[in-house]
């Protein structure tokens, strides 16, 4: 186990972990508090990356002997995949197993060596379950990085025999000292960004575009009738047969082991239960599944192979149906699922049905809803369960209705009825307390039937103390009885009035001896113990994470129509006809072009300026070239296609223009790519290119025509996020421009980054295709 990944865990933990602390504003010495820390961080990474590892070696242990190949993902024979290949391979499933866990564990032993160290006023100060809520929340994140970048260690050792150097960002403890947790926070941020931007612009610089796998591409354009875009044969099917694998019987290194690798597990369900998504039912022989694969990914299966006869469609995203030879279904969506029935809707299961849901859970009726059940219904919520009815709240039970809890309200906004047929028992094991801003009635009666008629026959009504009765009124104490009223006394009769002490009898007789002694009294009957509910009691609240999995922004028509049209026009009429062009199109109207953004916050171009001082050169061999297969790559991520003809806006094919050579304008996407777009997308993984080159529009001094522009997008982001990427971006790129671009008639905003000979790093926020203002400004 390496200590140099221990401690870049431990490192990814610390700083999180001491700024939720110092957000309860304890009143606690900060070493105090990062003593605390630095000993729960220290175990969790230790556990972290010794989980890590057993997992992992768990994984390479238990795929099938029938699925070692040479297209095997983790075949360590042929070596076939790298290091990061192998981390991207396990990096889910091993997050998804083991992370819910750590943090939980992370959670537990904070609260416990904070009840351990700190004074009880402190303690006081603490709502642990709001607390730990928040801690899941901010950790989350953190924790899973920390199983990524242990992974990462893992394959490296496992591979190369050596630990990889990880980006380390020094001093966070000192930068917790001397401001607020927030400013902390971004401050760590923007060191990360920095760091992360640089090791990767370090990255780009050994990327050798004169590859062996480039040169391959280069040369099977000019042998024989090939493939155009030297994308065929792949290297898959290079020197063997080129019927789809799958159409072969053989699974390896095809979407159905990626599918088996990807299984949901452990959806959980009530009583602690769970279950588990199957595996494929995979079965095909050759002639009998029939395959289309397409290029970006998608498949298509009809299978007839006898015994397996199978109907699969496959996304590329990972969503899929497949449909098995028994007819059971599976479906499975990477994204959210969407059912829209315009009419009546029926869902009939003749067996068991089970359904597990990580995030909250709306339903919304709009008329009755009736639900039966034959057996028995057992409801369990670890929190507070709300019960409104507009109307009449029944509850009724044949045998018993059990009611318990801590403390028990009920309150009658009118009535209160409680009857018994039987009996009916108050017992409290402390005070009962009865009160009536009136008059309080006590009355005991024994009804009987006779001839449908009811008639009362007053019973005796016993007051009986085990010490003494006090019966007190502000005014009067008024005692009326159709018989005789005896007072006795086993000692003195006290009488006392602080007036007049009135008696009138027809005869009044005192020491006569004709006096008689009252009945005794009978003592009352201890009322019953109320019987328990037998529903038993939850051990108390459990601590919750909200999950809202958002879906990926993905461009509009609006959008794409947008991004067309370039940054600002040479003229005022051309950006007339711009707008135009949008609003007869019915992207927007004349009055949304005029409605002004609403102006959230902002940054001067000196807030932002760039502290880049690295640039990597573009490969001065590319500028002889007169032509290159799309898949040519440019960069470690990024190819010729993907910058041109496939962006996901923009189809130009690369070509020269501008008076510019095919060549020059494929150095400059390159100088483009090391520079901006490496750094970027190891920065923001979900980020997409919408345009890079493209043939010439009206505005002269548009830089994507020269190969040295690129709009970029990014996968679920919010529209205010995009302010804050391109905050991030301005100051650890080198740049000639980078342009924060808002539509009012559009969904998302773009990023626009441009990479000259000489860059001029000019920061700029537009609106509508106009410049709005120097620097960034949120627009709402």
């Amino acid at each position: 186990m390496s200590n140099s990944i221990i401690t870049a865990a431990q490192i990814d933990l610390q700083g999180r972990v001491l700024a939720q602390l110092k957000t309860l504003n304890l009143g606690v010495n900060d070493n105090i508090l990062r003593d605390i820390v630095r000993r729960v961080t220290t175990q969790i990474a230790t556990n972290t990356v010794s989980q890590v590892n057993a997992s992992a070696g768990d994984h390479l242990t238990s795929i099938p002997n029938n699925l070692i190949g040479i297209n095997n993902p983790v075949n360590l024979v042929s070596k076939n995949l790298s290091s990061a290949g192998l981390t991207s391979v396990l990096t889910n499933p091993i997050q998804t197993k083991i992370g819910p866990g750590i943090t939980t564990n992370l959670i537990t032993s904070l609260q416990q060596e904070l009840s351990r160290s700190l004074p009880p006023d402190k303690l006081k100060l603490i709502n642990f379950a709001s607390f730990n809520t928040s801690l899941n929340k901010t950790l989350t994140p953190t924790i899973n990085s920390s199983i990524a970048n242990s992974l990462s260690g893992f394959a490296s050792l496992l591979f190369n025999n050596s630990t990889p150097q990880k980006p380390v960002i020094q001093g966070t403890e000192a930068l917790f000292s001397s401001l607020s947790p927030e400013e902390a926070l971004n401050a760590i941020e923007e060191q990360f960004a920095s760091t992360t931007a640089n090791k990767y612009l370090d990255e780009a610089a050994k990327f050798d575009v004169n590859s062996a796998e480039n040169q391959e591409k280069l040369v099977v354009t000019k042998v024989g009738f090939v493939d155009p875009t030297a994308n065929y044969p792949t290297k898959e099917y290079a020197g063997g047969v080129e019927t789809n694998k799958l159409a072969q019987g053989d699974a390896r290194g095809t979407v159905v082991q990626k599918k088996n690798d990807n299984r949901m597990a452990g959806a959980k369900l009530p009583g602690g239960d769970a279950w588990s998504q199957p595996e494929s039912p995979f079965k095909g022989q050759y002639p009998y599944n029939k395959v289309t694969q397409t290029e970006s990914g998608h498949v298509i299966e009809i299978d007839d192979t006898p015994g397996a006869e199978r109907l699969h469609v496959y996304h590329t995203s990972g969503t899929f149906i497949e449909i098995d030879a028994n007819g059971s279904m599976v479906r499975r969506t990477s994204g959210s699922s969407y059912e829209i029935i315009d009419k009546n809707g029926k869902i009939s299961i003749a067996g068991k049905a089970d359904i597990s849901i990580n995030g909250a859970c709306n339903i919304y009726v709009g008329n009755d809803a009736s639900i039966e059940v034959e057996g028995d219904v057992n409801l369990t919520c670890h929190n507070d369960i709300t019960a409104q009815a507009g109307g009449t709240l029944n509850l009724s039970a044949t045998e018993e209705v059990n009611i318990t809890g801590g403390s028990v309200n009920i309150q009658a906004y009118n009535y209160m009825n409680v009857m018994s047929k039987v009996e009916l028992n108050l017992h409290s094991t402390q005070t009962t307390n009865m009160l009536s801003n009136a008059t309080i009635n006590v009355q005991s009666v024994d009804y009987y039937q006779r001839a449908k008629t009811y008639h009362t026959q007053a019973d005796n009504f016993y007051n009986y103390a085990n010490v003494s009765i006090y019966n007190y009124a502000v005014t009067d104490i008024n005692y009326k009885l159709g018989g005789n009223f005896k007072v006795g006394a086993g000692g003195v009769i006290n009488n006392q009035a602080g007036g007049v002490f009135a008696v009138d009898a027809s005869q009044v007789q005192l020491n006569s001896g004709q006096s008689s002694a009252p009945s005794e009294s009978e003592e009352s009957k201890d009322a019953k113990i109320a019987g328990a509910s037998n529903i038993g009691v939850l051990s108390g609240r459990r601590v919750t994470q909200y999950i809202n999995l958002t879906d990926p922004s993905f461009l509009t028509l609006a959008d794409a129509h947008s991004l067309l049209l370039e940054e600002t026009s040479s003229s005022d009429s051309e950006y007339k006809a711009q707008q135009d062009l949008v609003i007869t199109s019915g992207f927007a109207t004349a009055a949304g072009f005029g409605e002004k953004p609403i102006v959230i916050e902002s940054k001067s171009e000196a807030d932002v300026k760039s502290q880049q001082q690295k640039e990597v050169p573009a490969s001065a061999d590319l500028k002889k070239v007169t032509d290159l297969p799309g898949n040519f790559k440019l960069s470690p991520n990024f190819t010729v296609e993907m910058l041109s003809h496939k962006a996901a806006a923009t189809k130009d094919k690369l070509q020269a223009q501008q008076g510019l050579t095919y060549g020059e304008i494929a150095f400059n996407l390159q100088a483009l790519a090391l520079n901006v777009l490496e750094p970027v997308y190891n920065l923001y993984p979900k980020m997409f290119v919408t345009s890079a080159f493209r043939f010439p529009g009206k505005n002269a001094t548009s830089q994507h025509p020269l190969g040295m522009a690129a709009d970029l997008q990014f996968r679920g982001a919010s529209k205010s996020d995009y302010y804050d990427i391109a905050v991030k971006l301005a100051k650890v790129l080198k740049y000639d421009q980078m342009l924060l671009e808002y539509c009012n008639y559009t969904n998302n905003p773009w990023i626009h980054i441009s990479f000259a000979p000489t860059n001029r790093l000019q920061v700029m926020t537009f609106n509508n295709h106009q410049k709005y203002a120097m620097g960034f400004t949120n627009l709402a």
